[in-house]
């Protein structure tokens, strides 16, 4: 009920565009409201009146004038009296109804009971405003003069509500007004709805090539907008698409460069540090403990640089459009044995154990070096982050049409504040006790996207302290 409220209290387009068209309906009703209350107030409504006086001095005229039939006379006035009230107004309401009154040689023939009584226009033919009662009335009068020796003359006036207020509820009551109105709605929605989402066919091609884009393709749309409506969105999309893959591009190849110039001087140090260091050994150096010792941090701090370096390539790597390369059949036990082999003198050099369980023959195609780097940063980094004598442990497992990869180490894990931000690159969680560069899960989230798959960060399954990485990627079919 909630889902189905909040559905109905959301924005929508086509909502809004049905509620345009049924706004559009309400006008045009409004505009023949209107047109009726001004057809009914004025001359417009004098033919009508003509006719139905014709026909009540026809009568009246054919009637006998003499004083025993004066009641066959009301009678028969009587009855057109109560069809035309029946027609054209509300019989028991008489303050909104059609009134007559009829009289011949100058005396009452015949008035319609109730309010306004017999009232006669000032102009005969023609149609009258009077106030009678504290009320406007509009009065038609139309008389019949007898030949010589003929009928006696007669006149008839009709009367009817000359307010606005009481002449729409007239109309009301007949059913002129909402009737057609009621009708019409219930039939106008469905149509109204169904042709608004047709004519938005093209807007959902254009959002459905959008969601089904890869996150890392900014290449320009395919959708070929026929549409004036639609051709300066598309428009103004690829263009933004374009710069912003020209911007990415220039902030890639800055990065690859300058990890690339770094890994020389880099290397070059590393090489004066270390024939340093081996020449402070040697019986005819002068080195003291305290040379070693600096040595020695220059040398940590030339393997971090390099680390810094390597990663960095790596992630240009993997977010790169051009150096993509054909995906592979991998078979996942296979390259998690082979990773964690070459990772072991790592792991022995930290005193860390490594721990595979996989599940046998998982295969998933992807790109090779990818795959690897995505590995190696989880594991890499579980081994960085464990304890002396900590066990890192990976698992292979499968759930359903995935692969499910699990990384735990025995490290201080990270806060759950900080697991949405862990993926974002430099990012170091506070009070992290090793020094990293924080590329290392950004590279892996890189990874993950483009291999279709997701990845969440929690503690560890056993409760005990360190981080737990799942990473679920589609296995090959």
């Amino acid at each position: 009920m909630v889902q189905f409220w909040s559905l109905l209290t959301q924005p929508s387009l086509v909502r809004r565009l049905v509620l345009a068209q049924l706004a559009l309906v309400a006008v045009i009703w409004l505009a023949v409201l209107t047109y009726l209350v001004y057809e009914s107030s004025h001359d417009e409504a004098v033919f009508d009146f003509k006719r139905r006086a014709e026909m009540v001095l026809a009568t009246t005229q054919a009637l006998p004038a003499t004083p025993e039939h004066a009641d066959m006379v009301r009678e028969a006035l009587a009855k057109i009296d109560s069809f035309q009230r029946s027609e054209l107004g509300d019989p028991d309401n008489a303050s909104m109804r059609l009134t007559m009154s009829v009289f011949r040689a100058g005396e009452l023939v015949y008035v319609t009971p109730g309010e306004p009584g017999p009232l006669v226009a000032p102009s005969l033919g023609k149609l009258s405003k009077v106030v009678a009662n504290g009320r406007k009335w509009l009065v038609y009068s139309q008389s019949r003069r007898s030949n010589a020796g003929g009928p006696q003359d007669v006149q008839v006036n009709f009367v009817t509500p000359g307010d606005t207020p009481a002449v729409i509820v007239s109309l009301g009551n007949n059913g002129v007004l909402l009737l057609p109105l009621l009708v019409s709605l219930p039939f106008l929605i469905l149509p109204a709805w169904i042709s608004i989402r047709l004519a938005l066919r093209p807007w959902r091609a254009l959002r459905d090539e959008i969601a089904a884009r890869d996150p890392l393709d900014l290449s320009s749309l395919k959708f070929v907008p026929k549409h004036r409506e639609l051709k300066p969105l598309v428009a103004s999309m690829n263009h933004w698409l374009f710069r912003l893959r020209g911007t990415l591009e220039a902030e890639r190849s800055f990065i690859a460069d300058a990890a690339h110039e770094l890994r020389t001087p880099i290397a070059a140090m590393r090489v004066n540090v270390e024939a340093l260091q081996i020449q402070t050994h040697s019986p005819l150096g002068s080195g003291s403990p305290r040379a070693q010792e600096l040595l020695s941090g220059m040398l940590r701090s030339a393997d971090r640089a390099a680390r810094l370096v390597a990663q960095l390539l790596s992630l240009m790597r993997s977010e790169s459009q051009v150096t993509r390369a054909a995906p592979e059949l991998l078979v996942l036990d296979e390259l998690a044995q082979d990773r964690l082999a070459l990772l072991s003198q790592v792991a022995e050099s930290r005193c860390v154990e490594l721990s595979l369980q996989s599940v046998p023959s998982l295969r998933l195609r992807a790109e090779r070096e990818r795959f690897i780097s995505m590995l190696d940063n989880l594991i890499d980094n579980a081994i960085k982050y464990s304890p002396a004598r900590g066990v890192v442990q990976v698992c292979i497992e499968q759930q359903g049409e995935q692969a499910c990869v699990i990384v735990q180490d025995q490290g201080p894990g990270i806060p759950p504040i900080w697991h949405e931000r862990a993926f974002d690159r430099f990012f170091r969680a506070p009070d992290q006790s090793q020094s990293g560069s924080g590329l290392g899960l950004a590279i892996v989230k890189s990874v993950v996207d483009h291999l279709g798959g997701r990845i969440v960060l929690s503690g560890r399954q056993d409760g005990e302290s360190g981080l737990c990485v799942k990473v679920w990627l589609p296995l090959q079919s």
